[in-house]
């Protein structure tokens, strides 16, 4: 279970705290998700944190989806009958949403699944907990107009322990939406049928016909038949299609068959529940009830005419300050500015006198470096709460961006007086004086830190990076371990480890760190980069042109690496690959000059005069 877990969680396992705040409590693993069951260890409030595994987030395309998707759960606003997306954080480069915990027992379960194995509905319990699938639809839509969950079923419609449905999973459904469709109409051939299997993204007892056929037109009315089927289990105790076992059984049922009338198994039923049944199950979305308001008003009827009462709607809250600071952060690490601003600066006009929203404010204008406004901000959230000590070190860094440092420290020495282990507050405080060539200071900063116990192994890290540049390579090498001793499993650590020893002649304690980076990163290019050094250093030309290839592979910008390439290729006399590596590295920020003056020497640039002529 622990290389399980190491694979998909990124390391983290039972007892570690995510943020240094958020404490392991489960891990839950999926065919695609991976969810950490967590206590909030200030609040003591239960959490969810949730990711996709390492192995659906390999390509640019599938972090682009899973990342859209979670922005379309945090522009969800918050509903009693929608697990709640608190915000989004990117940690080591990759998203995580945090989440409602919603609680469950032995006899209960946490979904409607779960739950319908242990006991029967009531018909006026069913209408009651398909109405608030509706609500919570509704109002989904509403937040998202065109929103489509895609995976609408029993295990998604979680139940809190008052009887309140939670719809789970808004945006974590996969959707290919570059596979060719399937035509409608006619009876599918089984080569078809082995097609729409095969790249098949939800879970096939509940699926539209629609989506079997990977088509475009796929819209709430999609979400309506999956309604249809759950609808259909809560009341019979089996899916619309109970025979079908495999994956191409439900594709071929969705597609062709007809289920079987409700009154057929539970003679009890309604007619007119009945017949909205299978209305909602009907195999052309145009036949279907278009949305949800239509099926709630339909179950509504049903309920007043069953129980001569009227079914009163959950009503959602009204955002508060922190739900919308939330959102408004959520959506600044999403890279979405604009929206991000427009909702903090909501958060600000609702408590004008709170240091929070303008923190997050100026923290969004100095991301685009509109360091005038940051710094407005700042100014502000430390005039409404003199004694936070973040809006004082986020005032320095705006300062320090804008070139006013004697101000900037005054700030930072500030934020420290007020918090001694502000971590961020040390951190720049150090790295100013490290730019101003204060080296002794900035130890000085780092060490009482360590004496403190604070930042963990991040302490070791800068300490021996500072000592690297000091060229106290004995020093360095002695924190980079004590680092390692910490977190043993981190690329980076693996890399400044081999960084110091190759700076410091020790070439072989070099090449293993890059290696053992390479081991737990292995699309690490800078690893490659330098293993490349190496093999170069030793003369072992082809083999550091390998490494160099596999760096610009991995990252295109990566601009020592195309010089060196380019370096080396030229060795080898191909110059044409020579100048094209070489034009990359001068893009990305290398001065190439002195070599291109050279290249031109011994060749002429492709696509230059002489080779026109």
């Amino acid at each position: 279970m622990t290389a399980k877990t190491w694979s998909y969680a990124a390391g983290w396992k039972l007892g570690d705290r995510i943020e240094d705040q958020y404490e392991i409590r489960k891990i839950l693993l999926g065919n695609m998700g991976a969810v950490f069951l967590c206590r909030d260890v200030e609040t003591g409030t239960p959490v969810a944190v949730k990711t996709f595994q390492k192995t659906h987030f390999k390509t640019d395309r599938s972090r682009e989806v899973f990342l859209r998707e979670v922005e379309t759960w945090i522009r969800l606003a918050p509903h009693p009958n929608i697990v709640r997306a608190y915000f989004a954080r990117i940690i080591e480069n990759k998203p995580y949403l945090f989440l409602e915990y919603v609680s469950s027992s032995k006899t209960r379960g946490a979904n409607l699944k779960e739950y319908m194995t242990n006991r029967r509905f009531s018909l006026r319990e069913t209408l009651e907990l398909a109405m608030q699938i509706c609500d919570g639809m509704i109002h989904a839509s509403n937040c998202v107009p065109g929103i489509v969950h895609r995976d609408l079923k029993p295990e998604n419609l979680l139940l809190a322990p008052d009887g309140t449905v939670k719809i789970t999973d808004f945006g974590l459904a996969y959707s290919d939406s570059d596979a060719p469709a399937i035509a409608p109409g006619g009876v599918p051939s089984e080569s078809d049928i082995e097609a729409m299997a095969d790249r098949l993204h939800g879970t096939p007892a509940y699926i539209s016909p629609e989506q079997c056929r990977c088509g475009t037109d796929v819209d709430v009315r999609s979400d309506v038949y999956s309604f249809g089927c759950v609808l259909f289990e809560l009341i019979t105790r089996q899916k619309p299609f109970e025979d079908a076992r495999t994956i191409q059984d439900n594709v071929r049922a969705h597609l062709t068959k007809i289920p079987p009338r409700l009154r057929s198994i539970a003679p009890a039923i309604p007619a007119e529940l009945d017949r909205f049944v299978q209305d909602c199950l009907a195999k052309r979305p145009a036949r279907r009830p278009p949305d949800f308001c239509a099926c709630r008003t339909i179950l509504g009827d049903l309920y007043t005419g069953l129980t001569a009462k009227l079914f009163t709607s959950r009503q959602p809250d009204a955002a508060t300050v922190t739900d919308l600071v939330n959102k408004g952060v959520s959506l600044m690490d999403m890279g979405l500015m604009e929206e991000a601003l427009k909702t903090l600066k909501e958060a600000w006009e609702l408590d004008p006198l709170r240091a929070e929203p303008l923190n997050y404010l100026g923290a969004v204008y100095y991301r685009q470096h509109q360091y005038d406004q940051a710094v407005d901000s700042f100014r502000k959230a430390v005039f409404c709460d003199p004694d936070n000590a973040m809006s004082h070190c986020n005032l320095g860094a705006a300062l320090e961006a804008k070139g006013v440092f004697d101000e900037a420290e005054a700030c930072y020495k500030k934020a420290l007086k007020t918090d001694p282990s502000l971590l961020p507050a040390a951190y720049n405080l150090s790295l100013l004086y490290q730019t101003q060539k204060r080296n002794q200071e900035a130890l000085q900063i780092l060490m009482k830190l360590r004496d403190l116990s604070v930042g963990g192994y991040r302490i070791e890290q800068r300490l021996a990076e500072l000592h690297c540049r000091m060229r106290r390579y004995d020093r360095a090498i002695r924190h980079a371990k004590a680092a390692l001793e910490k977190n043993p499993n981190d690329a980076s650590l693996h890399l400044l480890s081999g960084k110091i020893h190759f700076l410091w002649g020790r070439d072989r304690e070099a090449e293993n760190d890059f290696k053992t980076a390479l081991d737990f990163d292995p699309e690490s290019a800078e690893a490659h980069y330098r293993l490349g050094l190496i093999c170069n250093k030793r003369k072992e030309l082809e083999q550091a042109i390998r490494h160099w290839e596999s760096a610009v592979n991995l990252d295109p910008n990566h601009g020592p690496a195309h010089f060196n390439l380019a370096v080396a290729l030229a060795m080898r006399k191909r110059y044409p690959i020579a100048w094209i590596h070489v034009r990359e590295a001068e893009k990305n920020g290398v001065d190439v000059s002195d070599f291109v003056k050279e290249l031109r020497r011994i060749s002429h640039e492709p696509g230059s005069a002489r080779d026109e002529l």
